[in-house]
């Protein structure tokens, strides 16, 4: 009798944690602030502990010098990504990033969100497929 009492209990307090779990909202990746993440094209993500949304929207650019070329300038990348913050509508953000760029930052609500890389890296005579790239983002309170 009291081995079914202690079933039972384990059994209810297992589904108490599993209903208090953070789940994400239909179509979005749960991220962590000041934890960088990688976001694919058309992927969708929420800040776990804040009302902040960001969607890899498109590669309007991609002039960085590829390996292996010696070239004049060094090019750059630009990224969109759509936004919202704090129940803000959508924002379009567009990051302009050159190989030599540490992270790049812009103000989104009362959060700045960084992208600090745009993978991959040209190669010559390759394309990149939109579907390849992959960024590496952070946001920051």
């Amino acid at each position: 009798m009291k081995i079914s009492k202690f079933v039972f209990a384990m059994f209810a307090l297992s589904l108490a944690f599993a209903a208090c779990k953070k789940k994400p909202q239909a179509g979005y990746s749960l991220v962590k602030m000041n934890e960088p993440f990688e976001l694919k094209m058309n992927q969708s993500v929420k800040l776990d502990a804040g009302d902040v949304r960001l969607t890899f929207v498109g590669v309007t650019e991609d002039s960085r010098c590829p390996e292996g070329v010696n070239c004049i300038q060094e090019g750059q990348v630009r990224v969109v990504l759509d936004g919202s913050a704090d129940g803000a509508g959508m924002q379009k953000m567009e990051f302009a990033k050159k190989p030599s760029d540490k992270n790049l930052s812009k103000t989104l609500g009362k959060y700045k969100i960084q992208l600090m890389q745009v993978s991959p890296y040209p190669k010559q005579n390759k394309q990149i497929k939109p579907e390849d790239y992959v960024l590496k983002v952070v946001i920051r309170g």
